[in-house]
């Protein structure tokens, strides 16, 4: 089948709500696979972020799907929106605004149920969304990428021929987890760089190679970020035991909630203080979360970062 009509042919089952595979379409219409591939990519730089990609499948979001979504689960959607209210009230207000017509038939209320004062959320400047966004696109296909990156007072660097694995939301700012050749530290290729501080993003015109599938250095990334616990988590590193003793007044606290992957409260004592243990690769880990429950959480092993944290209230009380 010609390119001409293969496109308007994948456009038409697109439209009509299909999950079009890669495999599959190129058998329907004849051609390899490579050359679907390049189909939907000509689809990418039209659609944009409508263009749904999970494994080697496409499906179209349009906004007639989403309606049919709405209607058919209001009760979902109405938890979806107060969730939102939670995260991004800008952007509820916006998708409020937009959307009058279709909540009020669901009998949606337009006054959000939550008010939060402090977004959790890093500020990202508006330049830095559109890298976000176009980050996300590098992030799904896997592309290379060059990218300028500036940290304050620093010489500005560039990170060339870059593949980027994941964006992540640590300690309330938002990173790009990439494998670079460039300034290999600690004979990793592993880098967690800050997205507000990187100045333009572009794809790059070399294939990625360097770290397919099988790479070393991709497995132990992959590997790594799933057990990531803070911005401090250092890869390659072996993790060590932390234990804290937390006054029973605050017990509860760390009972329903964890503040590192790792955290399990292990012992309740007599009296109600408990001991949490946690698996940390950095000091660094640890070191925030007990200074915020200063007096009621106290280091009792490693005597180190109990001593660290000593000499940091030391250092505070100075007022220098």
């Amino acid at each position: 089948m010609k390119k001409d009509k293969r496109l308007l042919y994948i456009l038409e089952q697109l439209s009509n709500g299909s999950t079009l595979c890669v495999k599959a379409l190129a058998l329907d219409c004849g051609v390899t696979e490579k050359s679907i591939q390049n189909d939907f990519r000509d689809f990418r730089d039209h659609f944009g972020e409508q263009l749904i990609k999970k494994g080697e499948c496409y499906t179209l979001l349009n906004q007639e799907r989403l309606s049919k979504t709405f209607r058919s689960n209001p009760q979902t959607i109405k938890r979806f929106l107060h969730l939102v209210s939670v995260v991004d009230s800008s952007f509820y207000d916006n998708f409020i605004s937009e959307h009058k017509d279709l909540l009020q038939e669901l009998n949606f209320t337009t006054s959000p149920i939550y008010q939060i004062e402090n977004s959790p959320y890093e500020h990202l400047k508006k330049e830095n969304h559109k890298i976000l966004e176009a980050l996300e696109q590098f992030v799904s296909y896997r592309n290379y990428v060059t990218l300028d990156y500036a940290l304050p007072h620093k010489t500005k660097e560039v990170y060339r021929h870059t593949m980027p694995l994941k964006i992540l939301y640590l300690g309330e700012n938002w990173y790009l987890a990439v494998l670079t050749t460039h300034d290999i530290l600690e004979n990793s290729a592993f880098k967690l760089l800050r997205i507000n501080f990187i100045e333009r993003v572009k794809e790059s015109t070399v294939e990625p190679r360097f770290f397919h599938e099988d790479n070393v250095a991709k497995i132990e990334a992959d590997r790594f970020l799933k057990n990531i616990q803070s911005s401090f988590s250092k890869i390659n590193k072996p993790t060590y035991r932390v234990l804290l003793r937390v006054h029973v007044s605050k017990a509860r606290y760390f009972q329903n909630k964890s503040y590192l992957k790792s955290q399990k409260v292990i012992k309740t004592l007599e009296g109600g203080d408990v001991l949490v243990e946690y698996e940390v690769s950095d000091d660094m880990e640890i070191i925030p979360i007990v200074q915020r429950w200063m007096p009621f959480a106290r280091v009792v092993e490693p005597l180190r970062i109990r001593e660290k944290i000593e000499e940091n209230i030391v250092e505070f009380m100075k007022g220098e």
